[in-house]
């Protein structure tokens, strides 16, 4: 059985910070970053596992409270939202995403028979031959895939599905005005994979082909039609090959997955020496500090060939880490190369040789 690494990013429609603290403690093990933004109304919630079972049963705990303790009603905001539970996208990091997609179908009809929710599939997870989209959605384009059974009235509905990875970012400016705003999203929307809305004195933008736009590009296509000096927010976490910016400092995708495989291997490889097991807490709390920088991610990149290194001589032990960490180290090394930083050349060769 090959290994394994599957990311999910729920959305919730709340930025109470009990609530949010809640669904955090909710998350258990599994969480890897949570992103709550007052304005937006919004909470997102990223978390991670080896196992697409266990991960479903984080998402319908954390669901299951959505539901019960918010309500659309007693929550402002502006970002558009259908649900407590908004969006629920499934990601296949290192795994196939048609396992997803019968994840997402299976999460989908539980939540629909056991809490009543209204369901949409979207992206992946479109059951037509036309894949639904959220905006579909959210202008009432198409009905609910499963229709409701009786959940609370403030709990609106939830998307399910299943997607590759993307970027979400914002960007602000006292000089953003309504008609910059427009223009500025206008003129994003014609560059690929990117979706963009305008919310107040902000461009809010999903990415969805960083590996085509990432921040740096789409910070520029805004900077051409809005003056002055952007204020920027990264919101969850950055696939690193994308992240030419300051604002994903400390939130690569690729070194925060490494630094929680790294913890889960830490009690195993660190059995017969307490002194390892110490270091390798240390080593987590760097690679979640990784910067925005080829020499930063060449650094982050050579630990996780060491932690990778370890979960190989575990055998069985380890293997469960292996998706995660193979994919955390070829991200970082990809990034790095895509960078084309001369002075890190032989660094890079190296790793990619002992990969």
């Amino acid at each position: 059985m090959s290994a394994e690494a599957w990311e999910a990013v729920p959305n919730f429609s709340t930025a109470r910070p009990e609530r949010v603290a809640e669904l955090a403690r909710r998350a258990g093990t599994a969480l890897l970053d949570v992103h709550a933004d007052q304005g937006h109304g919004r909470s997102v919630v990223t978390l991670a596992s080896t196992s697409l079972n266990k991960l479903c049963e984080r998402l319908f705990a954390l669901i299951e409270y959505a539901v019960e303790y918010l309500d659309l009603s007693a929550e402002g905001g502006v970002h558009p939202r259908v649900g407590v539970a908004d969006v629920v996208p499934l990601v296949a990091l290192k795994g196939d995403p048609a396992a997803g997609v019968e994840a997402a179908h299976g999460l989908g009809h539980r939540l629909n028979q056991e809490l009543g929710l209204p369901i949409y599939f979207y992206a992946l997870a479109s059951p037509g031959a036309s894949p639904t989209s959220l905006a579909d959605v959210r202008h009432g384009r198409v009905p609910p895939d499963l229709p409701g059974r009786g959940a609370p009235p403030g709990a609106g509905a939830s998307c399910l599905g299943v997607r590759p990875p993307l970027v979400a970012y914002n960007v602000s400016s006292p000089a953003l005005d309504p008609a910059l705003a427009r223009a500025a999203v206008l003129s994003l929307r014609r560059l690929p994979g990117v979706q963009a809305l305008a919310l107040g004195d902000q461009v809010s933008m999903n990415l969805t082909r960083p590996d085509l736009v990432g921040m740096g590009l789409a910070r520029s296509t805004v900077n051409s039609i809005v003056p002055g000096p952007l204020i920027e927010e990264l919101v969850g976490l950055c696939p690193a090959s994308a992240a030419v910016s300051p604002a994903a400092d400390g939130a690569l995708l690729e070194s925060r997955l490494a630094a929680h495989a790294g913890r889960n291997l830490a009690p195993t490889l660190g059995a017969a020496n307490p002194d390892l097991a110490g270091a390798l807490e240390e080593w987590a709390i760097t690679l979640e500090r990784t910067g925005a920088s080829p020499l930063a991610m060449i650094e982050a990149a050579e630990r996780v060939a060491w932690l990778t290194s370890r979960a190989l001589d575990l055998g069985s032990g380890g293997c469960n880490w292996m998706g995660g960490l193979e994919f955390a180290l070829s991200g970082l090394l990809d990034a790095v190369q895509k960078f084309g930083d001369p002075t890190l050349g032989p660094r890079l060769a190296r790793l990619r040789g002992a990969g």
